[in-house]
């Protein structure tokens, strides 16, 4: 199973998070123009961006029917994954970059001070984005 904790890692972990200015300035807006805010937590969010090293997993306990065909060599416990799990050190970076270029290509532009605080050229829809969790007008 994912031990983060016992992950060796060679490359980046680090996933940029809107700062605690920006989700106060939007805040901030958003009540001086009565806005409605809505918060939205990707549920799935570290499930769905795909892996970029080869990353293996130890076999939970309990389904044990899967193995056959999942595994690389009879008998091994050990498992390839094709895409990042939560407890992945890397997980919420590769989240980032998932979710980064799509916001961009839906129309939304980042701000010059802050990575995770997007908004559309109207400036009709502000979006700061923590992690997993979204903030939207």
């Amino acid at each position: 199973m994912i031990k983060g904790y016992e992950q060796q890692i060679f490359g980046e972990t680090f996933a940029p998070v809107a700062r605690l200015t920006s989700i106060r300035l939007f805040l901030a807006f958003a009540t001086l123009n009565r806005w409605e805010v809505h918060h939205l937590d990707v549920c799935t969010a570290f499930l769905n961006p795909p892996l970029e090293d080869t990353v293996y997993m130890e076999m939970p306990e309990g389904i044990e029917w899967l193995k056959p065909t999942l595994v690389l060599e009879p008998h091994d416990p050990m498992i390839r994954l094709n895409k990042a799990l939560y407890g992945l050190k890397e997980a919420p970076r590769l989240w980032y970059q998932h979710i980064d270029p799509f916001l961009r290509s839906i129309g939304l532009r980042k701000s010059d001070n802050d990575p995770n605080f997007y908004f559309t050229g109207e400036r009709s829809l502000f979006l700061v984005l923590y992690v997993d969790d979204i903030l939207l007008h």
